[in-house]
């Protein structure tokens, strides 16, 4: 079992880098899953505000299902929270990780507030 994940891991980085990468579909799939999860909890939500995660969300689409995805970097998180209140939740998006031989991608929100320009997200 385990040869046969190491494959697939080792499959997923070789593929061709034609528009998404097979790595950066797993983590939009995983994203997909949040927002159907966050379709239960706050249905109002029509922003996804997602972490800047380097490759990993280096190909993300605009929208993931019916709502807005926005990427929140060092450079525009102060405008971005401005526009909200000062306050949002954010999602970081954390590497893949195999454990007992399955392979996980960890989604973790986060409540954030912004208070000045020496203030990074929270």
């Amino acid at each position: 079992m385990k040869k046969i994940l190491l494959l697939l891991l080792l499959a997923l980085f070789q593929a061709p880098a034609s528009g998404q990468s097979r790595s950066n579909k797993l983590y939009f799939e995983a994203l997909e899953q949040y927002n159907k999860y966050v379709d239960t909890v706050n249905p109002k939500t029509h922003t996804l505000f997602v972490e800047d995660a380097g490759t990993i969300t280096d190909k993300f689409p605009e929208k993931v299902g019916n709502r807005k995805l926005v990427l929140l970097t060092y450079q525009n998180q102060q405008k971005i929270y401005q526009a909200n209140n000062n306050t949002l939740i954010h999602v970081k998006i954390f590497p893949m990780k195999v454990e007992d031989n399955e392979l996980f991608i960890h989604i973790t929100p986060y409540h954030g507030s912004y208070g000045g320009k020496r203030r990074a997200i929270c």
